[in-house]
């Protein structure tokens, strides 16, 4: 697994990358970030994309950009999330799991499995 972090701010820059992040995208500097997500993950994308902060749903599949079988977890979903784009999920053969609450036993389970 190569974890790349998306946040902003040097102090969740230095947290993500002592906890083992391979790459920082900080979203308030980078012009286009699911570019510069494509651009570290081999010019396709991300394999997979976990989502915490629900502001960030309806970014979370360009982050898998052109990869065919990405996978979406969302951590903590709300019950109507209209940014989730299931038709374009379903062409292009990406997985989407999720949990209604911020459950860290059932989350880590589902992430070790993208």
């Amino acid at each position: 697994m190569r974890p790349i972090v998306i946040d902003t701010g040097d102090q969740k820059k230095k947290l993500a990358l002592d906890m083992g992040a391979e790459e920082f995208v900080d979203f308030k500097q980078v012009e286009n970030v699911a570019e510069e997500i494509k651009k570290i993950a081999g010019g396709v994308g991300a394999h997979g994309v976990i989502v915490t902060a629900p502001q960030a749903y309806k970014d979370a599949i360009s982050y898998i950009g052109d990869r065919v079988s990405g996978k979406v977890m969302c951590v903590g979903l709300r019950k109507c999330s209209p940014h989730i784009l299931i038709p374009a999920m379903v062409l292009a053969d990406w997985r989407f799991h999720s949990t209604r609450r911020h459950d860290n036993h059932r989350s880590r389970s589902i992430a070790v499995r993208l």
